[in-house]
């Protein structure tokens, strides 16, 4: 999926590529730029799988999700705690960062007692989120926020979740492949709609009812 090699990571760089279905990865000084040939989504108004053995952790929603309160822990939790990192590097953390404070780049944060425990962080642009990475210092916290988010982004009429690399965990969650002709087509389409600008945190909110209304395993 390498398309290109070089260029630089600033916010209009950053736009054209992401909308345009490509996305920077790779070790400093190089950007890499890739688009796989078959793209996993997670559609947005399809209900998630979620496994029998998550309940228990809904039922008793002791924890709190909120959206762009500490973009900042986030990025940073995501790339201290991942092995053998090699493309979340300073650079991108700054370029990240800027894309936040210009209301494209946002973060789901869940909090148990007042402390930071798990959260994401990607790329809105129109009804398109494209997740980029996730963290967890509790189990299933990163899970938490994945799901309040296909909830949010569900209530608000976004298309798909871009998730980039097919995992184990995406797909269990019904994540499926499509052909990049198809994916760069759905792109397009979503970019066009007017999505939701600017900081999310005084307007997101998780559906308590999403466990219902999901598919158990």
């Amino acid at each position: 999926g390498l398309f290109a090699i070089g260029g630089d990571l600033e916010p209009d760089t950053l736009l054209y590529a992401y909308s345009h279905g490509f996305f920077p990865w790779g070790d400093e000084p190089v950007i890499r730029w890739y688009s796989p040939p078959l793209r996993p989504v997670l559609f947005c108004q399809q209900a998630l799988k979620i496994p029998r053995s998550w309940k228990k952790v809904w039922q008793k929603q002791n924890f709190t999700i909120k959206a762009d309160t500490d973009f900042a822990q986030v990025i940073y939790y995501c790339a201290a705690l991942r092995r053998n990192n090699t493309w979340l590097s300073g650079s991108m953390i700054v370029a990240y960062t800027k894309m936040h404070e210009l209301g494209y780049a946002h973060s789901i944060e869940v909090y148990r007692a007042g402390k930071l425990v798990g959260g994401l962080y990607g790329m809105a642009l129109g009804a398109m989120f494209c997740g980029e990475s996730m963290f967890h210092l509790e189990n299933n916290m990163s899970k938490v926020a994945l799901i309040a988010l296909h909830g949010f982004l569900a209530d608000h009429g976004f298309h798909f979740i871009d998730v980039q690399q097919m995992t184990p965990l995406m797909q269990s969650l019904g994540a499926i492949e499509i052909p990049r002709r198809v994916f760069r087509a759905a792109v397009g389409e979503a970019v066009a709609q007017p999505g939701i600008p600017g900081s999310w945190q005084t307007i997101f909110s998780f559906p308590a009812v999403l466990l219902s209304q999901s598919k158990q395993q």
